[in-house]
């Protein structure tokens, strides 16, 4: 029996991409604060710094504008190795940054069709046709998992505070976990 095509939604920055490596150093020259990936304990950057939801975007914001990200330690193989299904990123990166976001997807070798720019909290509010996300928003997962039957989370230590009592996540640490969950869902 052939393997069903599937609609996946692909989170870009903590799962393809790693945004923080690049902000980290931004966060140092700006205020002086030392951070590693362990100390962003929660998706809410402001809350971690202890500064405004402004001056957070505006080190996004110079983070996404200036910086080639470094690729997620396994996404090359493991998009390759899911690149026979239909894939949609998502983010919700401003609109403003499409094309070096398109650009620095395509110069690390994935194959961009589409980029959907959501703001936070709603990248998933209604049913689309997507059978599996893959995020690494606990907020964004538990949403989605509402509206898209397979919602893959991607173990970032901002992620690491929920008990996932009712199973709406597939809790996943790498991308191979990510290609043999892919694969039940194919043979489902």
């Amino acid at each position: 029996m052939p393997k069903k095509t599937l609609n996946i939604a692909v989170d870009v920055d903590g799962v393809v991409l790693d945004f923080i490596d690049r902000f980290i150093p931004i966060v140092k020259k700006r205020l002086g604060v030392s951070l590693t990936h362990q100390s962003i304990v929660t998706h809410d950057l402001h809350l971690v710094l202890g500064i405004s939801f402004e001056e957070v975007w505006d080190m996004v914001n110079e983070t996404l504008a200036t910086q080639t990200l470094p690729v997620i330690p396994g996404a090359r193989e493991g998009m390759k190795a899911i690149g026979h299904h239909r894939i949609t990123f998502v983010t919700s990166r401003p609109a403003e940054h499409r094309q070096r976001t398109s650009d620095n997807l395509r110069q690390h070798g994935f194959q961009v069709a589409d980029i959907y720019f959501r703001d936070y909290l709603t990248k998933f509010t209604q049913r689309d046709g997507t059978d599996v996300l893959i995020e690494d928003s606990l907020e964004e997962a538990l949403l989605a998992s509402r509206f898209v039957p397979n919602v893959i989370l991607y173990h970032q230590p901002w992620n690491n505070f929920t008990l996932n009592v009712d199973h709406r996540v597939i809790p996943v640490d790498n991308w191979s976990q990510i290609v043999e969950v892919i694969k039940k869902v194919e043979g489902n």
